[in-house]
């Protein structure tokens, strides 16, 4: 049974020339570096899972092979069991690179059998919990297939066999090792009590403590664990043997393709370690409608940004068309409406959750931002000369696929040059089969006929506690400030 890919679709992986769907500048506007930083909190080193977090997939059926494998895990296979088989994978790799550290010697073939028994755990562990998981994704259907076929090979038993029997030989082992007067005594085991055991034991509710003093630990301490070998070696000399024979009849034992889907689970698990942490707080979060369609429907979407705020609101879109004008209602309405669409939209891009109650989201391959930027004292040219160099390779390259999130663009003119320069970049864009959504709070922006617009946003406004007359007023404000 051949292995498929958990992360693509079409069973490759991506390439470090693979072009990342948006910009640095586009991360940093939708606050998505901060989020990924969130997300990657303890493996920010490993380069080829941020890169997967940047990577666009190929279509929008990819799009949903990822998602359904997402919400498998989340849903029906646990976050907790991909996370023990994720840790499991991590002690065999440290377990082995112990091992090379000391080549040819016993502690090597102690940290070779520590992680094999590290491996056949969490293989048949895995295939357990695949098996019982009533999975409906494709990509964890086939997984569980392989990983199934795999776990009764001939091969994999019989390591499992010989690394579970040695280990239990080992672990039964006892001596006593006294320290007094100056000198270390080392002598058989007898039958007194295990106290390091029973301490473990009553400190460790949960039994998965790995707490515990083992015949060799594999930490070089020259002298008096060398001494400590000699004899243990002099005492169990059939299980030392056996031990270094292991050794030999398994120099690799451990399948490139059980250690991919180890490392394609941390992908979700870091993913869906971050959204668990906003369901904790009351939060919510979906798995969104991928369609060919240029539509996009949001309901009640909110800023992953301000997800931690006290006052948290949230916001709905519904477009059915290549460009939209939204002007929101709140003071700090345009920065967290376009934040909140572009990391909904960016998100389903990846197959990832969004932090939203619904959402019919377009798929698209490129994402770009234009929002306003804090003065410079070392750019000698005016704010509208700097958004439009900003805006220009925006514009070129811009296009079928493509989604471009405008926030409070030309708001440092004029409203009659911002409101006119806005529209020309919006038919601009459209005519490349770019779709736009312009967020101002200029709201003479819109077109005039726009009354069922008005009817909708009254209605989604008092539901989230504004009367209609408080809306009216501060558009009235707005457009006399």
């Amino acid at each position: 049974m051949e292995y498929r890919s958990i992360l693509f679709a079409n069973g490759r992986n991506t390439s470090e020339a693979d072009e990342p769907f948006m910009s640095d500048e586009a991360m940093s506007d939708l606050g998505l570096d901060t989020i990924l930083d969130e997300m990657l909190r303890g493996r920010a080193a490993d380069a080829e899972l941020r890169r997967w977090f940047r990577s666009p997939l190929p279509d929008s059926d990819a799009v949903r092979y990822r998602s359904s494998v997402m919400e498998d895990i989340d849903e029906r296979l646990t976050l907790e069991t991909a996370e023990k088989f994720a840790l499991r994978s991590r002690r065999i790799t440290d377990c082995l690179t112990s091992s090379e550290a000391s080549p040819g010697t016993v502690q090597s073939c102690k940290w070779r059998l520590d992680a094999a028994v590290e491996y056949c755990k969490a293989v048949s562990e895995m295939k357990e919990a695949l098996s019982r998981a009533g999975l409906r994704s494709d990509g964890l259907t086939r997984c569980s297939d392989w990983i199934s076929a795999y776990a009764t090979s001939k091969s994999f038993v019989r390591l499992r066999d010989d690394a579970f029997g040695l280990d239990r030989t080992f672990r039964d082992m006892r001596y006593n090792f006294i320290a007094t007067d100056g000198l270390f005594y080392i002598y058989a085991g007898d039958e007194e009590a295990d106290y390091c055991a029973e301490l473990r034991n009553t400190f460790d509710r949960d039994g998965d403590s790995e707490a515990c003093l083992q015949a060799i630990s594999g930490l070089q301490t020259p002298g008096l664990e060398e001494e400590t070998l000699r004899l243990l070696r002099r005492r169990y000399p059939a299980a030392f043997a056996a031990l270094e024979s292991f050794s030999h009849t398994h120099p690799s034992f451990v399948d490139p393709t059980a250690m991919t889907f180890a490392k394609e689970l941390t992908f979700y698990i870091a993913c869906l370690r971050y959204f668990r942490a906003f369901r904790k707080r009351g939060l919510y979060y979906c798995y969104p409608v991928i369609t060919q369609k240029k539509e996009l429907r949001i309901e009640a979407g909110y800023d992953l940004m301000a997800g931690t705020a006290n006052r948290m609101i949230a916001n709905g879109v519904d477009l059915h068309a290549e460009a939209a004008v939204v002007v929101p209602a709140f003071p700090d309405g345009p920065d967290s409406f376009a934040r909140t669409v572009g990391q909904i939209i960016a998100l389903s891009a990846l197959g990832c959750p969004v932090p939203a109650r619904s959402a019919v989201v377009p798929h698209i391959d490129r994402l770009y931002t234009h929002f306003p930027k804090a003065d410079r004292p070392e750019m000698n040219e005016g704010k509208l000369k700097e958004e439009l160099t900003r805006l220009h390779p925006i514009v070129a390259e811009a296009g079928h696929g493509s989604m471009v999130v405008l926030n409070e663009t030309f708001s440092t003119t004029s409203t009659y040059d911002a409101t006119s320069m806005g529209r020309k970049l919006l038919d601009l864009l459209t005519i490349r089969g770019a779709m736009c959504l312009f967020v101002t709070h200029l709201p003479g922006f819109a077109p005039e006929d726009r009354g069922a617009d008005i009817k909708r946003v009254e209605e989604e406004v008092e539901r989230y506690g504004l009367t209609k007359e408080r809306l009216i007023s501060r558009l009235k404000e707005r457009a006399h400030g």
